[in-house]
């Protein structure tokens, strides 16, 4: 995870702690009745099941209806896999685990059918989208963009701000300017607007910011999936359910990670996918990292698992890398394992996935 992602995140509220205090020891949702009751309480099942899919010859667009995001044929589809670095970040930094090896590695080693792709809008280090987009996108986004389709999956190009949102409309809009256009033709590529909004930490507010910014996108790329996520790290999404964002094909982001207790979001989350596609583009752990998500398999990662299949959400892993956390490879590039690494606990949800 980037610097600025390891300055920001630990900063909750106190009171969020406090109610997450017990999540290590007593299990995400509360205990193990709890871990088995929590699909429960404010879910209702729809009688639909959503499956994993891979495009098979030319992509074609998916659209979302109700709760699900659809194929050509109007049937619900899943889409799970994992994130991965910033392009440039891996091509120039990671040596020979370029941006393209680790989709490729994430494809055909753990059968991801969605990759994330987050794009540092400001960068550091002398690099980042900003410098220069156009060198950018042909030297960095294009090649994996072209290898997602040869590899028949879906990407998710996320514009990788964590910040305030209020005074960033313009940057995020001339980000989308330069990409959307580029990729309006491309059926599986899907747009994430903004990757964590921080504050103000108010629905009706960040909706005021996002829309014109969905609506900016949506006259340049007519049919492409745009992901919202909402305030406070794309955790607060329960106003989205009274005030949804206008327009085609949304789907809602959330973020979850083990210091994010149920309490403070899940009956709003499970309200809203009720009603709309949500997918989890953030979730991991990685026991003694940063506070927030410092967690153990037991604790957090088996229990959200459950959660997330409970609901047939799709979903991200953050992240398929050795050095940003919550890291899914250690140093010699294998799957972080036992209690403390969530690798594993990826790989398996994974292959469980495609044999729904």
């Amino acid at each position: 995870m980037n610097r600025m992602r390891q300055k920001l995140k630990w900063i909750l509220p106190a009171a969020l702690l406090l109610l997450a205090g017990c999540a290590k020891d007593s299990g995400f949702f509360g205990g193990r009745r709890a871990e088995k009751e929590a699909a429960l309480p404010t879910w209702t099942p729809d009688g639909e099941t959503a499956r994993m899919v891979k495009i098979a010859g030319e992509a074609t667009w998916l659209t979302v209806r109700g709760r699900y995001i659809r194929n050509q044929h109007g049937e619900p589809v899943l889409l799970r896999g994992v994130s991965i670095p910033d392009p440039q970040h891996a091509d120039k930094l990671r040596g020979d685990r370029t941006a393209s090896s680790m989709m490729r590695s994430a494809v055909k080693d753990l059968r991801a059918n969605v990759i994330r792709i987050p794009v540092m809008p400001e960068g550091t280090e002398s690099m980042g989208f900003a410098h220069d987009p156009q060198a950018y996108l042909k030297t960095h986004l294009d090649p994996v963009i072209d290898l997602a389709e040869k590899l028949g999956v879906y990407v998710i190009i996320d514009c990788h701000y964590i910040a305030d949102y209020p005074e960033l409309s313009a940057k995020v809009q001339e980000f989308w300017r330069h990409v959307a256009p580029r990729y309006k033709r491309s059926p599986n590529v899907i747009f994430e607007i903004f990757n964590e909004p921080i504050g103000p930490n108010d629905w009706t507010t960040f909706r005021a910011f996002a829309q014109p910014i969905v609506d900016r996108v949506r006259k340049m790329a007519p049919d492409n999936l745009i992901i919202v996520g909402g305030p406070n790290w794309s955790l607060n999404m329960g106003g989205a359910a009274k005030e949804p964002i206008a327009g085609r094909n949304i789907v809602y982001a959330l973020h979850v990670y083990p210091r994010h207790a149920p309490a403070t979001w899940q009956e709003d989350a499970d309200a809203l996918m009720q009603q709309h596609p949500v997918m989890v583009t953030e979730w991991g752990f990685e026991s003694g990292a940063e506070p927030v998500l410092s967690g153990t398999r037991s604790g957090f990662g088996e229990p959200f698992v459950a959660w997330l299949e409970a609901r047939q959400l799709g979903w991200t892993a953050w992240i398929y890398d050795d050095r940003w956390t919550s890291r899914m490879l250690d140093e010699g590039g294998a799957l972080t394992g036992g209690e403390g690494g969530m690798g594993e606990v990826v790989a398996e949800a994974l292959r469980r996935s495609w044999r729904l």
